[in-house]
């Protein structure tokens, strides 16, 4: 391969991630991001006031947030006309992946129990951000020490029984989010199996 054709190819792939990141973002105006890389390419990009810079920075994370909640909240709604999805009274939603060959409320956990678990969480978009089942190892945890949304599903299954939830915002991290992984106002999915209680 000549040295011509291996910049090419990858030149191609650096703008494919950076079109997939801009084109994800319905706030990006794909017009003035070209206008910045000529300017750069040109050696003439204008300068921004890093105090004007800072204030259009939280306007965007502002209306980022706003409409990234009103998708999440889109999304459970549409969910609900599902036939296969139970919805509780606080607002979380299930659906039974296996169900126990004998259903029994003594074999639920309570708050004070702890659980063992293999779980898969992820975002409506898909995107897993933690994984037992990936990390090849099940999770131990304390029913009552979890979101709101994780403990009222985990007393819904029994041991053996395999969950999928969808976790609305106001029962999981809200507003502020989880690191980087959680945006704020996400809606959550996990698939959980019932392992263990303890």
């Amino acid at each position: 391969m000549e040295l011509q054709e291996a910049l090419d190819i990858v030149s191609y792939k650096i703008g494919l991630r950076f079109g997939e990141t801009a084109l994800g973002d319905e706030l990006f105006l794909d017009e003035k991001i070209h206008e910045a890389i000529r300017d750069k390419a040109a050696g003439s990009e204008q300068e921004i006031d890093l105090k004007i810079y800072m204030q259009a920075t939280h306007i965007v994370s502002a209306e980022r947030s706003r409409l990234f909640k009103v998708k999440n909240e889109n999304f459970l709604t549409e969910n609900a006309t599902n036939s296969d999805i139970k919805t509780t009274e606080s607002g979380l939603q299930y659906k039974i992946i296996k169900a126990a060959e004998s259903p029994s409320n003594s074999n639920k956990p309570k708050p004070t129990d702890s659980v063992t678990v293999h779980y898969t969480g992820k975002l409506t978009c898909g995107t897993i951000f933690d994984s037992s089942v990936e990390r090849g190892e099940p999770s131990t945890f304390a029913v009552e020490k979890v979101i709101q949304g994780w403990s009222e599903a985990i007393q819904l299954m029994q041991v053996g029984e395999k969950f999928e939830f969808y976790i609305p915002q106001s029962l999981g991290y809200g507003k502020r989010g989880m690191g980087s992984d959680i945006p704020p106002y996400a809606t959550l999915i996990f698939e959980v199996e019932l392992l263990a209680i303890s």
